[in-house]
């Protein structure tokens, strides 16, 4: 089921960090050194489990990765907090959803024994995180009689509200993602997505490239609701630095887009202009094959958006034509459904 357009914070989390290597880079630079030694990363796999009470999703999204540390199964909780200001009763309700993971293990596994979890948290709220990172703290002071009858954890904090920049160490797809989320409250979206974007250029596949690109502005143009179609025209041409993966994506949903208020219902000459430079000397067999690689982008970013399409989904797509395609592509920023992104409405 895919997350109502007023959750874009876990929507954001979810498509970028449910990808392995984007959760790897991660683990590797927020985890102990000798826990990330002792993965064997190549066993690294992630579930789609939430155990977070529907209440709190609003606040709290979370991910379950399972890997093999030395040859013994493990278990790495990441839980993100989206709130302004942390909960000092988080470490509450870790306790609780770990309870819940190794229940859920219990029934699938009633023979082998537990696994041990690793929880980390990733925060990127405006106050910094000064919660205690020992469950044992809650409880005060008491007597050492009682200590041993106090359950006792701690956990990883990967603080994104930190001043240093240096903190976000990660691989770049990884890095890419924390410095979203660390910026995302920022006073000027623009000058934060501009300094994001650059990065895009560093990832190797171009495919990949664009898919990070849709699902980044998408996230700060449903998050922030001040960004226009001039400013993403303009910070992805900044950024471009002569990089094909950058212009491609101008070419497939900006500039021989047709605009339709996507963005801040904004429609004026410059639509006249994309107009004009799309007529240009185009031959048929180009146009052809590059609606071919129109309709190849918008599978893979609503596959990787809401999962198996439809037969009957597909056959739209495949049938479209080019105008179609890019209406499409640009509707996919803020659909909620795959019904939604493929609608016919103007």
């Amino acid at each position: 089921m895919s997350k109502p357009l007023n959750d874009p914070h876990d929507s954001f989390f979810r498509e970028t960090f449910s990808r392995r290597e984007v959760a790897e880079g991660f683990l590797r630079g927020y985890l102990p050194v000798e826990v990330v030694e002792g993965i064997e990363w190549e066993t690294l796999s992630i579930a789609k489990d939430s155990f977070i009470e529907k209440a709190l999703r609003k606040h709290f999204s979370d991910l379950l990765y399972t890997a093999h540390f030395h040859g013994t199964e493990i278990k790495i909780y990441l839980l993100v907090e989206h709130k302004s200001h942390p909960d000092y009763w988080v470490p509450l309700q870790l306790l609780r959803y770990l309870v819940r993971i190794w229940e859920l293990h219990r029934k699938q596994h009633p023979k082998l024994p537990l696994p041990p979890i690793l929880p980390l948290v990733l925060y990127h709220g405006q106050k910094s995180w000064k919660i205690p990172e020992n469950l044992g703290v809650l409880f005060g002071k008491m007597d050492m009689a009682l200590s041993s009858y106090i359950p006792i954890f701690r956990y990883e904090v990967c603080d994104l509200a930190l001043p240093e920049p240096a903190v976000i160490r990660d691989k770049v797809m990884s890095r890419l993602c924390l410095l979203a989320l660390k910026h995302i409250f920022d006073p000027s979206p623009k000058q934060a997505l501009a300094e994001i974007l650059p990065l895009v250029r560093d990832i190797i596949d171009r495919n990949t490239a664009l898919e990070m690109l849709e699902v980044l502005l998408r996230y700060y143009v449903q998050t922030t609701q001040t960004l226009d179609e001039h400013d993403i025209h303009e910070l992805i041409t900044q950024s471009t630095n002569g990089e094909d993966t950058m212009q491609t994506f101008i070419d497939r949903y900006i500039e021989q887009g047709r605009q339709q208020g996507i963005l801040t219902g904004k429609k004026d000459g410059w639509q006249e202009g994309m107009q004009e430079g799309r007529q240009e000397g185009r031959q048929e067999g180009r146009q052809e094959g590059r609606q071919e690689g129109q309709r190849e982008i918008l599978l893979r970013l609503m596959t990787r958006k809401f999962g198996v399409l439809t037969v009957e989904q597909q056959r739209q797509i495949y049938q479209a034509d080019g105008e179609t395609l890019l209406r499409w592509s640009e509707q996919l920023l803020f659909a909620a459904s795959a019904e939604e992104a493929l609608s016919q409405h103007e």
